[in-house]
């Protein structure tokens, strides 16, 4: 838990850290999947009122395989990152343990 000491901040706040990386993932992650799905899903009925045949069941097939690019990649973009910040807040934990008054 951080303290306030006047105007400085000292010790590591792991309630703070969680915080943010759970606001990362729902606003970087679950949401942008969660508008891609609903666009998605806004394009397959919109082709399915307009357009018949091979070519629009092979539009459609793409548009699914390329979300899923994207969401796997988003996927991916959340395993690096939650590495990242997981590394960093250790670091900063392990040298708030370390320091001596």
């Amino acid at each position: 838990m951080a303290v306030n000491v006047g105007n400085a901040t000292y010790g590591y706040d792991a309630s703070g850290v969680q915080s943010f990386v759970n606001k990362l993932q729902t606003t970087c992650i679950t949401d942008t999947i969660n508008s891609i799905m609903l666009g998605l899903n806004d394009l397959n009925r919109a082709v399915d009122a307009a357009w018949q045949g091979a070519s629009a069941e092979a539009f459609k097939k793409r548009m699914d395989t390329d979300a899923d690019t994207v969401k796997n990649g988003l996927k991916e973009a959340e395993a690096t990152m939650l590495s990242t910040i997981s590394s960093v807040a250790q670091g900063i934990a392990e040298v708030d343990e370390s320091i001596q008054f």
